[in-house]
């Protein structure tokens, strides 16, 4: 079964490495669990393997709940 979870950089489980797909003009759509979204830039991380792979911020805030 494939998962659809986000990884944060500081994930221990995040071995795959960077698993956002910036692909809508080097962006991705981000929805937020306060309901807004916004398109977003690549932070961190670039894939060695695709260039559109990234992170959405350098450490974990963008994907912490605070």
């Amino acid at each position: 079964a494939a998962n659809n979870y986000l990884r944060s950089p500081g994930d221990p489980y995040n071995w795959v490495g960077p698993n956002v797909h910036f692909r809508h003009n080097g962006a991705a759509n981000v929805a937020y669990c306060d309901g807004h979204a916004k398109a977003s830039t690549k932070k961190a991380n670039v894939s060695a393997n695709d260039s559109s792979l990234g992170d959405l911020s350098t450490d974990d805030s963008a994907y912490d709940l605070q």
